[in-house]
């Protein structure tokens, strides 16, 4: 008896599929949840928790940390932004 499989399986071209891979498919849903995240984040007004949910989507599932770190920045900004102006200087003075 043969060690390998069944003769149909000889051959068989991965790339001659009818349904699409699983990897292709996790990536298309990565990429539209991407797409909405981003949607979110870029609206106005600023929303804070779309920027801090858009950051932590590239640098968990798109391993990007310098577009995350700007995303996380800005939405900082935001926030600080809408804070009383004393407040705001007190940040300031604290971060020199």
């Amino acid at each position: 008896m043969p060690d390998h499989g069944p003769s149909k399986f000889k051959g068989a071209d991965p790339n001659d599929r009818d349904t699409p891979s699983p990897s292709s498919t996790v990536m298309s849903w990565i990429d539209q949840e991407e797409e909405r995240l981003k949607e979110a984040a870029e609206k106005y007004p600023p929303d804070p928790f779309a920027m801090s949910a858009y950051s932590r989507f590239l640098k968990n599932k798109r391993g990007d940390l310098e577009r995350a770190k700007m995303w996380h920045d800005l939405a900082h900004a935001t926030v600080t932004s809408r804070l009383s102006p004393n407040v705001t200087d007190m940040i300031r003075y604290h971060s020199k």
